[in-house]
């Protein structure tokens, strides 16, 4: 999940951080993961960029 999530922030480089992670959330959940695994992430994402 980590790996996964880290590799789609990359790609990622807008700077609308909602659409950002509306996003990455669709896209995790496409390849199988949680909603509570994929929310869990983004709050640890968003407070290590801070």
């Amino acid at each position: 999940m980590q790996k996964e999530g880290q590799k789609l922030l990359k790609r990622d480089r807008s700077n609308d951080s909602s659409k950002k992670k509306m996003k990455l959330k669709q896209k995790l959940y496409q390849k199988g993961f949680t909603i509570d695994m994929i929310q869990k992430f983004i709050d640890e994402e968003v407070l290590d960029e801070k």
